[in-house]
């Protein structure tokens, strides 16, 4: 491989499902210069190249190239961007949506990009989808000033569209083999930009509504648009999978006075009346406000979901308006979980679709058609319908690059983007300062608008390529006069912001390491980078017939979740994913790495104290001891559980239907802690949200951060509906059972199913509005189907968040049965939180014992049962999260809820509020002050702290929260 001009290592492929097993030549190269001179060698090798921005499992496009033995080339290099007030845009071939719109507000200019934010603008061009002023200012393509490209041969072209709108036109084709390494556009000035604005509602979906509605706006109102409006409506799968309809206007000049915006307004009021299925509100954004709002409400792409993701994108001549809807409304209601009926229920097929007005005047439609890995003959049946439907139309036209303005013409010779000069010494990575245009999107995290800025504004935020990049970071950090702060992130949801941290923090983000390998020889011997999200993990999982416990949020990375024990629903039949860790590698505070074996596993130990090692970071204190690069799992296999099934519901709330599961969880922890009478193989989680439709109106500015100066935010009120929305429901119950088959007996699965059966039947309440409810799954289920359906792909925003609101949040635990009193106040509290308009609730609970209570135990040399792991609290019988999300102003009504909610905890437990674990830490997080509240005993923290010394010896890993070497906390003084 020395023909390459850069290092070149060589991978396995990542989990090739139903493929032979290969290794792929992998290069960084930093420079289009470079990636052409990589080209040019590979081709003398008889390889293609193939670029990727991300792990293999995230560009499928990619994947049949690589199990065909391509060069890849990674190119998470080519990440700088540049925008100036005069709209002049620069970015690199691996900036997203959501950096490039970050930048843009910021700068206070204007791009009409389309809501696909985890997207590289390069595969948003080649998606074709359509942006929310494409008529007002025109589609993202049509603002391309220039772009690079590498030709096939390692040419390397400098493309203008006046001259080469071909070549460009190819090279974001996805057929394509050149490769695009940056791209030059034009956005609307800061001088431009306020003059244009964007409104948004939210409608609830319902067949016979969304029908009227889309009929009502495209066949009638649509006939009024000026070349200064443009509509969006978009169609998609709110919280648990209830469908909603959003709508979008456009436009350019005063909004109150826009009569296509009154226009809109006035169909949603006939269409809606004085029955509550709408917000009642169009929020409108002003000037540069409007940019994130394309992107606030949209999904999280093709990043989020575990499902083969077709994007679909045709157009209607008008003329064919009103019977194109109803046939496109058909598929859409059943794509969507409901019918004529309004009846919801649960579809494997699901689809989000966009319908808009274009330039020429006609009915574009885009829809991500996501279909199941294991698709059944009806889920192909329906994907067929929804495909053939849009199959009747044509695909766009090339984008006519004429319609620029002569000012818009590129330089002769583009300028190249310069790749900055890292300031870490033998740092490969990108590395991103406090006034650097990406500083705010790569330093953004989970935690970022609910705590101080001081606190979430590290002095440098860098991304490591690989364990040597690590090691110099670590260098750096020890190099100032007062030592940095290293703090690993692998994807930054640390819920008290612990991921981050001040100007004396350097973090070291994890993106880069979330490739998904097999053991060739034992194919549930599985190996994952630490970025890697629960949503790609779990679909791998499942294509291989494997799985391991983990959780529900989609992008949570790995990394963290397993240093922080790894919870999720098989707590009781399998315990933590911790319990499931065959080895990883870490790099350590003197910068060197090492592969920490579980104790029993042959193999070679480059560490002395490795059972040590492995004891404090799988549950000791995440991030404590060094930095996790992969984790290798020992994965439960399918075939050894043939009969494990479950029962996953989705229910309208209702206050008697939250107090009939509490009952049940109640009557549960009384069998666990009464010698754990409950059956070992059955798992119960329950979850209570707050219904939020107006978020989809209010977008990712209702919370309490300040906005650019100059930019306007208002409510335009829909007159005739009422303030108040009785009959939308006030949220949603989720109620999940697990089976997990110890001992493969189908009778124990049937009786145990019917069990889950009669619970539901317990739950659903008859009431004047009928309650909504409808199952997900009901019976025999694959262990690792059930684990990839618990992931929630639905309903979270781009972030992974179920609201995109500030919060205050809590995680308690306790070793005794819930008492009456405590059912009683805590059903009443949460029925409070869930009516109040100026919060949001999450409540989740979970049930421990059994493998929860007896995981992560091996015999001891005197034949007793001893940990090898250091996680506390797994005597626990349940664990409870509340958290409460607040709008705007309102973080005082978040805090008193959780006051009540500690009074409450402190009346009936024992043990109060002491009961708390490491991933859901709240409140005060000096641990000096609460390590009792995490930790079973002063023994086991002494036992870490005396670990800590060990491997990080100058605390080069520190936050407030870490476990604190013995000479800065002294816990027996």
């Amino acid at each position: 491989m020395s023909h390459f001009p850069c290092p070149v290592s060589i991978e396995p492929n990542f989990l090739p499902v139903g493929s032979s097993f290969g290794h792929n030549a992998v290069v960084r190269p930093t420079s289009t210069n470079a990636l052409s001179a990589c080209i040019i060698a590979a081709s003398k090798l008889g390889k293609q190249v193939v670029p990727e921005f991300g792990a293999p499992a995230y560009n499928p496009a990619t994947i049949s190239q690589r199990l065909a033995g391509a060069v890849v080339a990674k190119l998470d290099a080519f990440n700088s961007l540049h925008v100036s007030p005069d709209g002049t845009v620069v970015i690199g071939a691996a900036v997203t949506i959501a950096a490039l719109v970050s930048a843009a507000r910021h700068a206070r200019i204007l791009l009409p990009v389309p809501d696909l934010p985890h997207e590289t603008v390069v595969d948003a061009l080649k998606s074709g989808v359509q942006s929310h002023f494409s008529r007002t200012i025109g589609t993202l393509h049509s603002r391309l000033t220039a772009a690079t490209i590498v030709q096939p041969d390692g040419a390397i072209v400098h493309a203008a569209p006046e001259t080469d709108a071909a070549l460009i036109d190819d090279a974001l084709s996805h057929s394509s083999t050149a490769i695009v390494t940056s791209l030059f556009f034009r956005a609307i000035p800061t001088a431009e930009a306020a003059e244009y604005w964007l409104a948004r509602t939210a409608v609830m979906y319902h067949s016979e509504t969304a029908l009227r509605l889309l009929t009502d706006l495209f066949a009638t109102v649509a006939k009024t648009i000026t070349d200064q409006s443009d509509i969006l409506v978009h169609t998609k799968a709110a919280m648990y999978n209830i469908p909603v309809i959003v709508v979008y206007v456009s436009g350019k000049g005063e909004h109150s006075s826009d009569a296509f915006l009154h226009a809109v307004k006035d169909a949603v009021l006939r269409v809606t009346g004085n029955s509550p299925q709408s917000t009642g509100v169009f929020k409108v954004f002003k000037g540069a406000a409007a940019g994130p709002e394309t992107i606030a409400s949209g999904e999280m792409g093709r990043l989020q979901y575990g499902k083969e993701a077709v994007l679909l994108h045709h157009t209607f001549p008008m003329a064919q308006v009103e019977s194109a809807i109803q046939d496109i409304s058909v598929v859409v209601d059943e794509t969507l979980g409901t019918n004529a009926e309004g009846e919801l229920f649960s579809v494997a097929v699901s689809s989000s679709t966009r319908i808009s007005i274009n330039k020429e005047g006609e009915l574009e439609l885009s829809a991500f058609l996501f279909k199941p890995t294991f698709p059944s003959q009806t889920d192909k049946e329906v994907a067929s319908r929804f495909q053939e439907t849009i199959s009747m139309c044509r695909f766009p036209e090339t984008p006519d690059f004429s319609t620029l303005q002569a000012n818009f013409a590129p330089p002769v010779v583009p300028p190249t983007i310069k790749v900055k000069e890292n300031l870490i010494p033998n740092f490969k990575g990108n590395v991103y300062m406090q006034g650097d245009v990406l500083y705010e999107d790569r330093a953004y995290q989970y935690a970022t608008t609910s705590y101080p800025a001081q606190d979430m504004t590290p002095y440098m935020v860098a991304f490591p390529f690989d364990e040597e990049d690590i090691a110099a970071a670590i260098a750096f950090a020890k190099s100032f006069p007062q030592q940095k702060n290293v703090v690993g992130r692998s994807g930054g949801h640390q819920y008290s912001g612990l991921s981050s941290g001040g100007n004396e923090t350097i973090v070291l983000s994890m993106d880069y390491f979330r490739d998904v390998i097999a053991d060739p020889n034992n194919f549930h011997i599985i190996t994952a980078g630490v970025g890697v999200r629960l949503t790609h993990i779990a679909d791998e999982f499942d294509k291989a017939g494997v799985t391991v416990p983990h959780g529900e949020c989609p992008l949570v990375a790995i990394g963290g979740h397993t240093q922080s024990g790894g919870y999720g629903h098989l707590l009781r039949s399998y315990g933590l994913i911790i319990d499931h860790v065959r080895s990883f590698r870490i790099v350590v505070g003197d910068g060197s790495a090492h592969e920490i074996l579980k104790p029993g596993v042959v193999g070679t130990r480059s560490l002395p104290n490795n059972d040590d090692v492995y004891f404090a970071v799988l549950g000791g204190g995440p991030s404590s001891f060094g930095i996790l690069t992969t984790i290798t799992y020992d994965t439960i296999k399918n075939v050894d559980h043939p009969y494990s099934g479950g029962l996953m519901a989705t229910l309208t709330y209702k206050k008697k239907s939250f107090r009939a599961i509490m009952e049940e969880l109640q009557a549960r922890t009384v069998k666990i802690c009464d010698g754990d009478t409950l059956q070992a193989d059955s798992d119960m989680m329950a979850s209570a949200l707050s219904f939020d439709l107006r978020g989809f109106a209010e977008g990712s500015m209702s919370t309490d951060q300040p906005e650019p100066e100059g930019d306007a935010i208002m409510e335009f009120p829909i007159m005739g509906l009422p303030p108040d929305l009785p009959f939308l429901p006030d949220g949603i119950l989720l109620l999940e059972l697990v089976y997990g088959d110890h001992d493969a007996s189908e009778d124990t699965m049937n009786s145990t199913i019917d069990s889950f059966n009669k619970l539901y039947e317990k739950v659903k309440v008859k009431t004047i509005i009928p309650q909504i409810s409808f199952t997900s799954f009901n019976g025999k289920k694959l262990l690792s189907s059930m684990s990839n359906d618990f992931v929630r792909r639905f309903g979270t925003g781009k972030e992974g968040r179920e609201f995109q609101y500030p919060y205050e949040k809590r995680l308690n635990g306790s070793f005794v049965p819930l008492t009456d009193g405590f059912v009683t106040g805590f059903v009443n509290l949460c029925s409070d939180v869930i009516k109040d308009e100026k919060v949001r609730l999450v409540f989740q609970v979970g049930l421990g014992g059994s493998q929860h209570l007896n995981g992560g135990m091996q015999k001891a040399a005197d034949g007793s049962k001893v940990s090898i792991t250091g996680c506390s609290r797994r005597k626990c019988s349940i664990l409870i999260v509340f958290d409460v999300f607040y709008t705007a102003g309102n973080q005082e009504v978040a805090k008193q809820y959780q006051v009540a909610m500690g009074e409450l905890l402190d009346r009936e437990f024992p043990e109060g509020q002491a009961v708390r674990l490491l991933w859901g830490c709240y409140g005060d997080t000096d641990i000096k002050n609460v390590w009792d509240y995490y930790y079973d005993n002063p023994q086991l923290y002494s036992k870490l702290q005396g670990i800590k010394e060990d491997v990080d010896p100058k605390d080069v890993f520190h936050t407030r929260f870490n476990v604190q070497l013995p000479s800065q906390h002294n816990i027996s003084s």
